[in-house]
């Protein structure tokens, strides 16, 4: 009976560190420069284990020059998947959506995508068309990022019920900063897709001139 406890134990332990994963194990050298493809086969496989932590190394500076697509469904329950920055650097390509997921239409948004959540903490992305681009979530979070110089949008979130923006940061973007919205881009309306009951608390903007927003909220409220 002692031995079968003490088994268990090491198996909730193991259970446990396999779902706390770090970017650079899953590095490959023919990657070369671009941390995109290990950033990728890290969320794939916290998608496989339907929950877990992607931890970056605080003092580096990670270059993507590729979207990384964050899980899109939940196979089974709900699941939450966090990105700890510690404190490190993303610097992304003009072109690209640093952290994406995007539904397909309204249907799939509805019915498979929004018993995922999201949490990111301590991350500084600089450059890129989006740094956040979040679609279809009930309660994920941002909390302590900052955010230069993207083309489009620091933080687009549509469809997210109860987000909660917190003590971030926007500098430079060229377009827009902070947004919360309808899914109107894949076919949600304003009364199907709304990001209500949404927070941006603490974050701050230095808008560049001639930007279009720093903040800006459509079609959501409560």
């Amino acid at each position: 009976m002692k031995n079968l406890i003490i088994l268990l134990t090491f198996s909730l332990l193991t259970s446990e560190v396999i779902s706390q994963i770090r970017v650079e194990d899953f590095y490959r050298p023919s990657d070369g420069k671009d941390m995109s493809k290990a950033i990728n086969r890290a969320l794939e496989y916290l998608d496989e284990k339907g929950h877990g932590t992607l931890e970056f190394i605080g003092t580096q500076n990670y270059f993507v020059a590729d979207d990384c697509e964050l899980p899109r469904y939940s196979k089974s329950g709900r699941r939450i998947i966090i990105i700890n920055g510690n404190g490190c650097k993303i610097t992304a390509a003009d072109s690209v959506n640093v952290f994406n997921r995007i539904p397909e239409n309204q249907k799939e948004a509805l019915n498979k995508m929004m018993s995922t959540r999201f949490v990111f903490n301590d991350l500084t992305i600089s450059g890129g068309k989006k740094a956040i681009n979040l679609g279809a979530t009930y309660g994920s979070s941002i909390n302590r990022c900052n955010f230069s110089g993207q083309k489009e949008a620091a933080v687009d979130v549509q469809f997210g019920l109860n987000t909660s923006i917190f003590q971030c940061n926007s500098t430079g973007a060229w377009k827009d900063n902070f947004i919360l919205r309808t899914g109107a881009d894949w076919g949600g309306s304003a009364n199907n897709s709304q990001s209500n009951h949404s927070v941006m608390d603490m974050c701050r903007v230095y808008a560049r001139n001639g930007a279009h927003s720093a903040f800006m909220v459509l079609g959501s409220g409560g």
